[in-house]
């Protein structure tokens, strides 16, 4: 068997993807980053292409792996760290059907609004520890439910970056307890999805991802995402 040796590790934030080869101590073998833009389509719209984002995160990998000339076979997991606030929805084959919403678009301020009015924003606090803004994944759900009726009747699943990039490395849905938080949906006292929130809001939550805990190991890297990434099939991948 391969002495597994390396862990990879990725932030896919706003302006480009960061990939971090180490050694088991932590101590950094290789970084690559890789640019990728925010689109503006509209005055208070912001958006990204998330297979932009997932095309960044496969060709950092491959120049890691290639820079620090190691067996792909010997990095023992994969993590990936990613910015927060927005929202994906895609389609029951996991396919999206927006651009990502990002944290800086705005556009959903009515919806925001609404969320501060009357006995909501304690009723939220309650059950979440938060109150949304426009920036925030809540009144962005709202606004596809209002605004996008065609598309929310095929939305299947509502996922931020991280969770999207998780399921193209792993074909798993998954997010953990952090990643769930900023939804404002999630409970931190019982460290799950709020019921009473997603009922009082209309938001499914079975349209949420699983939210087990960062360190659990959701998925292994698929022979698909291994022909992308340079990686081995069957790396795990943690949430």
């Amino acid at each position: 068997m391969t002495e597994k040796k390396y862990i990879l590790s990725h932030d896919t934030g706003t302006g480009g993807d960061k990939a971090v080869l180490t050694d088991l101590r932590g101590r950094i073998l290789h970084s690559h980053y890789q640019p990728y833009p925010v689109l503006y389509p509209r005055p208070e719209w912001a958006e990204q292409d998330p297979d932009a984002l997932w095309r960044a995160v496969a060709a950092t990998t491959r120049q890691v792996i290639q820079a620090a000339g190691i067996d792909p076979d010997e990095i023992l997991g994969v993590g990936i760290s990613a910015q927060m606030f927005n929202l994906l929805p895609v389609d029951e084959n996991v396919q999206p059907l927006t651009p990502m919403l990002s944290w800086l678009d705005v556009r959903s301020v009515a919806q925001a609004d609404r969320l501060l009015q009357g006995d909501l924003p304690s009723f939220l606090f309650q059950h979440t520890g938060n109150i949304p803004t426009a920036k925030d994944v809540i009144p962005k759900i709202l606004w596809l439910k209002e605004e996008r009726p065609d598309l929310w009747k095929r939305t299947a699943h509502l996922l931020d970056c991280k969770e999207y990039i998780l399921h193209r490395l792993t074909g798993r849905l998954a997010t953990d307890y952090h990643g769930a938080s900023v939804y404002f949906l999630f409970d931190p006292h019982r460290r799950a999805w709020s019921k009473e929130v997603c009922h009082a809001l209309g938001i499914p939550i079975e349209m949420l991802p699983p939210a087990p805990p960062c360190t659990q190991v959701m998925g292994e890297v698929t022979p698909e995402a291994a022909r992308q990434t340079g990686l081995s099939p069957g790396t795990p991948v943690v949430a």
